[in-house]
């Protein structure tokens, strides 16, 4: 949108080359490097795998993310992203991040109680 208000120069010149090659070519360079850095190929082929319906992929994130947001370094990412989707939303994932660690610390007692019975 800045091209198109800019294209005249106040000098008078008509900046056509920015608009049709300079700039497009740009954004091409700069998605080509973060692709390149950012192993784009790999994050490509797990959004495959996923699509593809590869179950063992999808435990491991499931079992990954889990285990990382039940963490106290976890619950700041998902007070932040309750944040930004505010309308309720908050209140609604801490809800589930609690049920979760219950749940968790369920288990934990399970197998404490276990190890004492053995």
């Amino acid at each position: 949108m800045f091209d198109f208000d800019n294209i005249v120069d106040p000098s008078g010149e008509v900046k056509w080359f920015d608009l049709v090659f300079y700039n497009p070519l740009n954004i091409v360079n700069n998605f080509s490097v973060a692709y390149e850095t950012c192993e784009g190929y790999a994050q490509l082929d797990k959004l495959s795998d996923l699509f593809g319906l590869d179950y063992a992929l999808a435990g491991d994130y499931i079992a990954t993310d889990l285990t990382f947001f039940l963490t106290d370094a976890g619950q700041k990412p998902i007070k932040n992203i309750g944040n930004a989707l505010s309308c309720g939303a908050v209140d609604a994932i801490e809800g589930i991040v609690k049920d979760a660690t219950a749940a968790v610390d369920g288990v934990t007692e399970d197998l404490e109680n276990l190890e004492e019975d053995l």
